[in-house]
């Protein structure tokens, strides 16, 4: 039987014993069915007779998956980096990983923004630059209505006035008084 077992090492193993292989090792990826979603996805490869070598898996399988959160990375991308959409490789035309990693990272930038605005929002510290705008001017409109209003109530008050400080006491009463309005 030890014999057997030095022979599926040098031939390779299948998708179960490689499973076996992981579980008896103790590392992550230990079922069959994590096995085959690596292998689909490029993350592992057989070799020429279609089998697993388990000791150039486990190093793809190491270097093609990101252990920090769980994530997969594809063939030939470095540890600590976060995995391409489909729609990034698209954008950035090529294969580059430093283009790549800084498209990513601006991606994943552009996400955390998003998320803190939908968040702000949702907490009512955040409103609506077009309603904050439509209100600014509703109140400087009644700021403006209230103050050009002052002249034709007082006009003919004024004009009957001959002491500069009675007119003085009169308008700035009646532009208080206008002003008091807009804030009720």
């Amino acid at each position: 039987m030890r014999m057997n077992a030095t022979i599926d090492h040098l031939q390779g193993l299948s998708i179960r014993k490689y499973a076996a292989h992981r579980r008896t090792l103790g590392l992550p990826g230990a079922s069959a069915w994590s096995v085959q979603k690596a292998l689909r996805d490029g993350r592992i490869s057989r070799n020429e007779a279609g089998k697993i070598d388990p000791a150039t898996a486990d190093r793809e399988w190491e270097m093609n998956t990101d252990p920090s959160w769980g994530g997969v990375r594809g063939p030939g991308e470095g540890h600590g980096e976060v995995p391409a959409a489909p729609e990034l490789r698209l954008i950035q035309g090529g294969d580059d990983s430093s283009t790549l990693s800084r498209a990513r990272a601006e991606h994943e930038t552009y996400k955390a923004k998003l998320a803190q605005l939908n968040f702000e929002r949702e907490a009512g510290s955040l409103v609506r630059k077009d309603a904050a705008d439509r209100e600014y001017f509703k109140q400087a409109r009644r700021t403006r209505d209230a103050i050009l209003s002052v002249p034709d109530r007082l006009d003919s008050v004024v004009a009957a006035e001959s002491d500069p400080r009675k007119v003085r006491e009169l308008l700035t009463e009646a532009l208080e008084d206008a002003l008091k309005s807009l804030l009720t």
